[in-house]
C-alpha cells in the first residue's frame, strides 16, 4: 500500500484529493506539505525565480470548469465579493478564493457518489513580500508577489544641508523633522 499526499503536483495538474483544480502548473511552482497535527492537510504552493527583483508574477495553473468564491480589494480600504469559473474571473487583488470541487475524482463513475471537496488559496506574507492572487485571458491563476523595496530610504536621499538643520518644511510652514520621525535622531531640548 502507497501512503500519498492529499495535496499534490503530478504531471502538471494541482490536484487535491484526487480532483484535478489546477491544470498546466509550470515547473516553477513548488508545493510544500504543511506541517502539523490534525484531520486536515494542507500545502504551501511557492515559486522559484531565475533573478531577484521587487515583483514577481507567476501563473501557477489553468482554473476551467470550477466553481469559486474569491474576495478582492477594489478600493485601498475596500473587499467585496466575486464568482466565477475559470481563471479570467478571478479579479486583480484577490486576497482569498475557495473552489469547490463536485465529483469527477479518479475512479468517480458518478458524480453524486464522492463529497465535494473545496480548496483554500489565501496568498501570505512571505519575509519582504506581499502577495495576491489575479486571473488572466489564458484561465491562468497568477501569484502577484511584491516587495514594495524598489526606491531607497528616505533618509539616504536628502540632501546634506537639510540633514544638517534636521528640517522638512511641508505644506507652507508646518515644520516637521524628518529624522526624528524615522527615529534617527532625538528631539532637539
Amino acid at each position: 500500500m502507497t501512503v500519498t499526499p492529499q495535496i499534490s503536483i503530478n504531471d502538471g495538474n494541482l490536484v487535491v484529493h484526487g480532483r484535478t483544480i489546477l491544470t498546466g502548473v509550470p515547473d516553477n511552482i513548488v508545493l510544500t506539505p504543511g506541517t502539523g497535527v490534525g484531520l486536515v492537510a494542507g500545502a504551501f504552493i511557492g515559486a522559484t525565480a531565475s533573478h531577484s527583483k521587487s515583483l514577481h508574477i507567476f501563473p501557477i495553473g489553468v482554473l476551467e470548469g470550477l466553481r469559486f468564491i474569491c474576495c478582492f480589494r477594489f478600493k485601498l480600504w475596500w473587499m467585496t465579493q466575486r464568482m466565477g469559473t475559470s481563471g479570467k474571473d478571478v479579479p486583480l487583488e484577490t486576497q482569498f478564493m475557495l473552489v469547490e470541487s463536485k465529483g469527477g475524482g479518479e475512479g468517480d463513475e458518478e458524480e453524486d457518489s464522492s463529497p465535494t471537496i473545496y480548496t483554500v488559496f489565501l496568498p501570505l506574507l512571505e519575509g519582504l513580500f506581499r502577495s495576491v492572487l489575479q486571473g488572466n485571458e489564458r484561465n491562468e491563476v497568477e501569484i502577484y508577489l511584491e516587495s514594495g523595496h524598489v526606491f531607497p530610504l528616505i533618509s539616504t536621499l536628502l540632501p546634506p544641508i537639510m540633514k544638517e538643520t534636521n528640517i522638512l518644511k511641508v505644506w507652507g510652514g508646518v515644520e516637521l523633522s524628518l529624522l526624528q520621525i524615522l527615529g534617527l535622531e532625538k528631539p532637539p531640548q
